[in-house]
């Protein structure tokens, strides 16, 4: 029998709809180690944000998380059927700091074996896509 990985699933939300002014700084909040993957991303993906370490200095904020999906456990060992991977779910918000209005989500789960990256471009390329 085979198993097909999943399927891309995801979601935007724009709560504010407003669009991120193009060159704007961002800070980047630890989401466990995915905030690294989400700016190698923004360059891969020539997302036109400044990303900052400073807080303060900011436009907006990022906050999210990411993780793998369950994985099938037997005599306490991680094994999956054949050919299959567990899904990469993150998600994410931009805030406006200025406001506090959550202006942009997105949620992806993706399988395969670039987990982290793949969701991370995903997340990347669709906050790319509310830049004005």
């Amino acid at each position: 029998m085979k198993y097909l990985l999943l399927p891309l699933l995801a979601l935007t939300l724009s709560a504010e709809n407003q669009p991120i002014p193009s060159g704007a700084t961002v800070y980047l909040h630890p989401m466990g180690g995915f905030e690294s993957y989400l700016a190698a991303a923004f360059q891969t993906k020539k997302v036109p944000l400044t990303i900052t370490k400073d807080l303060a200095a900011a436009d907006y904020e990022i906050e999210g998380d990411s993780n793998n999906g369950p994985r099938a456990i037997w005599l306490g060992f991680p094994t999956l059927p054949a050919g299959t991977l567990p899904p990469e779910h993150a998600s994410i918000t931009v805030t406006d700091r200025k406001s506090g209005s959550v202006i942009f989500a997105y949620s992806v789960s993706k399988g395969g074996i670039w987990g982290k990256k793949s969701t991370a471009e995903s997340c990347a390329k669709h906050i790319r896509k509310a830049i004005k």
